[in-house]
């Protein structure tokens, strides 16, 4: 049960993914079809959105898989069945520190910084 909290967390935070990169899609077919005005910068807002929902997802999924963890090594006749993650909020690093996270970093920022390359090619 506990892996399929972290396995759901680990499906949105990929479907997040998804969908910020259609969103930087859409607004970089709008930016070329009106030159002159701003419109991939428009992306800019919703791409930090989905980062910030990625990394709460992602935090959630570290948590599940460390109680997972924690109930796997205990005997059964120990276990108590409390599937509350956040008692796991002190053994992963903070929800700030997910979100700078190597892979989320890379991730997004190189979505931002591809929507200002585009954006310069385009006007």
């Amino acid at each position: 049960m506990i892996l399929t909290i972290a396995d759901r967390m680990a499906s949105n935070s990929i479907f997040t993914k998804r969908y910020c990169i259609t969103i930087a899609a859409v607004f970089l077919v709008l930016a070329s079809e009106q030159k002159g005005v701003k419109t991939a910068y428009l992306a800019i807002f919703p791409i930090v959105m989905m980062w910030v929902l990625d990394a709460n997802f992602c935090w959630k999924e570290l948590m599940a898989y460390k109680l997972y963890n924690k109930y796997r090594t205990i005997p059964e006749d120990q276990i108590d069945f409390d599937i509350d993650i956040s008692q796991m909020r002190s053994s992963v690093p903070s929800w700030p520190a997910t979100m700078f996270s190597t892979t989320l970093l890379i991730f997004y920022i190189s979505i931002i910084a591809g929507i200002f390359i585009i954006d310069r090619s385009i006007n």
